[in-house]
């Protein structure tokens, strides 16, 4: 089962390669998605096309503005969830690595840097992927740091994500791997040894901003990826349908101003167990009296989630 679909180019192992895609521990490979607030919005493509035209380009004259407070649209089909609705692109990848390998990374590594030596993760972190996975060297690896300086712009652009993040470590925490490995170290074991396709950009199709990500396998034959997000179906299903509405067009927007406290109220209505978390961190940035928004997603991202899955 899955969204959108695997990396369909690799065979998941730790060597060989199809189609110029290697899928060990390097290779290159063409495709899609977003960078630095560039759209590319033609058809549906490869994850990976917007870093990949990122990765071309000059380096931004500017630095990205991280915590830059966006407008959100709500997730009809998740009311409690709401998503950037300014997202510079309108048809989505066929595969979701370069929204899932930011969140899984997220939820196996340390919440601050003082765990770090403990951290399975962190090490895996820190070798898996080779010179070629990472654009034959032209990006560069990111770091536990790095990957706590990007939770601020992921926050901005799923307001659920602070809290799939907390909910897949819980649910990482009770796995058992066949080695008997328990728990992170366990998931690591078992499902972050191996690559397919090229690094993913940790910011959404800029390579430069916080480096890349090890492209934990999504192939067939290792579909490491599928498993660790299916260690928790309902943060899949709304990780997959807020994706959906990312590239919703038109629609009611709660402005950027209002936006924190739109989705302090929203969850309100979040499910048992998930209010606390959601309200503490949507009050921190202040605000508005929030508008209504909806959009009219519930049966098209549902049609959508169904479509993406493989059975």
């Amino acid at each position: 089962m899955g969204g959108y679909g695997k990396d369909r180019d690799g065979a998941g192992s730790k060597g060989g390669s199809r189609k110029g895609a290697s899928t060990g521990k390097g290779g290159s490979k063409s495709s899609k998605g977003d960078a630095a607030g560039r759209g590319y919005a033609s058809r549906a493509s490869d994850w990976d096309a917007a870093q990949l035209r990122n990765l071309a380009e000059d380096r931004p004259s500017r630095p990205l503005d991280l915590a830059r407070v966006r407008p959100q649209r709500r997730v009809e089909a998740f009311p409690h969830l709401t998503v950037a609705a300014d997202w510079p692109e309108s048809k989505p990848p066929r595969s979701g690595s370069a929204f899932y390998l930011p969140l899984i990374w997220t939820a196996l590594l340390p919440e601050s840097m003082e765990e770090a030596s403990s951290s399975a993760a962190v090490a895996q972190l820190a070798q898996l992927g080779d010179g070629r996975h990472f654009h034959n060297g032209a990006v560069r690896r990111s770091t536990l740091e790095d990957v706590l300086k990007a939770q601020v712009y992921w926050r901005q652009v799923f307001s659920g994500w602070e809290d799939w993040a907390r909910r897949m470590r819980t649910a990482m925490s009770q796995f058992v791997a066949q080695s008997g490995e328990r728990g992170l170290a366990g998931v690591v074991a078992a499902h972050v040894q191996t690559t397919s396709v090229t690094a993913g950009a940790l910011i959404y199709g800029d390579l430069h901003a916080l480096g890349a990500l090890p492209h934990i396998s999504n192939a067939r034959r290792s579909p490491d990826q599928d498993a660790i997000l299916e260690l928790d179906f309902a943060v899949r299903m709304e990780v997959e349908a807020s994706v959906h509405t990312l590239f919703v067009q038109g629609g009611d927007v709660i402005a950027a101003e209002t936006a924190p406290l739109a989705a302090a109220a929203a969850a309100l209505q979040a499910p048992a167990g998930q209010e606390e978390k959601t309200l503490g961190s949507s009050l921190d940035s202040g605000g508005d009296e929030p508008e209504a928004a909806t959009v009219g997603l519930g049966a098209a991202a549902e049609k959508s989630v169904s479509r993406w899955r493989r059975g």
